[in-house]
């Protein structure tokens, strides 16, 4: 139990959480508001003893450019990069509205230092993020699980992690054919 009464979620919580906000999210860009959505913000416990709520946040066309999503409790911008991802609107110019402890990255998979790296752009800057595998990280094409050491080099990938520092434990890599 977290120092607030909550649960401290694992990373692995966090991942199922983001899959099960997945078909609301869908509804959401199809023009349906989720009744879920009327009950949010709402917290779901602690990650790395920060409190995480799951929040819905809208502008301009809504509810299709709305979004629900799982953010840390009074982060500032400032302080997101480095520990999760930035969460803006941009209807009517970039406005900030959280810090999601996921990181979700699409990019090509490189070799470096005998390890993988993902190279990306987000946002028009270009990053990259070292891959850290461990027993219970998922990798897989949309046709078969492969062990993570098998993906080989240059393949476009869509990573889905926990940062920390300038590498990304990787929960769920989904590799796309070359």
């Amino acid at each position: 139990m977290a120092s607030d009464g909550g649960p401290e979620l694992s990373a692995w919580d966090l991942l199922a959480e983001y899959e099960r906000l997945d078909p609301m999210n869908q509804a959401l860009h199809e023009g349906k508001l989720p009744a879920a959505a009327a009950n949010l913000p709402r917290r779901l416990g602690t990650f790395h003893s920060r409190a995480v709520e799951e929040i819905y946040y809208c502008g301009d066309l809504c509810p299709q450019y709305g979004k629900i999503a799982i953010s840390y409790v009074g982060v500032a911008q400032a302080d997101c990069a480095a520990i999760g991802d930035p969460l803006f609107l941009v209807a009517w110019g970039r406005q900030y509205k959280g810090c999601a402890p996921l990181i979700e990255r699409r990019g090509r998979a490189r070799k470096k230092d005998n390890s993988l790296v993902v190279v990306y752009e987000l946002q028009g800057s270009p990053g990259q993020l070292a891959l850290v595998f461990d027993e219970r990280s998922q990798c897989s094409t949309k046709t078969e699980r492969l062990r993570c050491n098998e993906i080989t080099e240059k393949r476009h990938v869509l990573v889905k992690g926990i940062k920390s520092d300038d590498s990304i434990a990787v929960l769920k890599l989904e590799v796309s054919p070359e």
